[in-house]
């Protein structure tokens, strides 16, 4: 039997930045799947339950948002680790995220190759640092020319 790889399920409803993101982890090589929606984030969970390692997801999106997503996801998968992004976080401070969620929020705009070495030490056998990494310049082959 072939082993399973590590897949990072991207939950953004803005279509440019969750094809941004898809993009980003494949010239990575991270397997990544995207949702446009929390639920459709579910479906893609209870589905690949055994493959998703990671959540990255939007705090705020219509109908239900990035913690109502989370609470939902970690009915299928309780011990799912989750990053939130966002550019604005609405009703929720950064403090009060922490406070709730005790998950590290990735403001936008972003330095992709930061985000793309926080979701590694994710996928990595040890589990998620007790700190996020620091802040590092882009390499010189960053972003890829479109």
């Amino acid at each position: 039997m072939e082993p399973v790889a590590d897949c990072v399920l991207i939950v953004d409803d803005d279509d440019l930045v969750r094809s941004m993101l898809l993009f980003a982890m494949q010239y990575a090589k991270i397997d990544a799947i995207g949702a446009a929606s929390g639920d459709e984030a579910l479906a893609i969970l209870t589905e690949s339950k055994d493959r998703i390692r990671l959540a990255i997801i939007d705090i705020l999106m219509p109908i239900m948002d990035g913690p109502k997503t989370l609470a939902m996801l970690r009915t299928i998968s309780p011990d799912l680790p989750c990053i939130f992004i966002s550019g604005e976080s609405g009703k929720y401070s950064p403090n009060m995220l922490q406070e709730l969620t005790n998950i590290p929020l990735i403001r936008k705009p972003f330095q992709l190759p930061n985000l793309i070495d926080t979701i590694r030490s994710y996928l990595r056998p040890s589990g998620p640092p007790l700190e996020m990494p620091p802040q590092a310049d882009p390499p010189l082959d960053w972003p890829p020319t479109w």
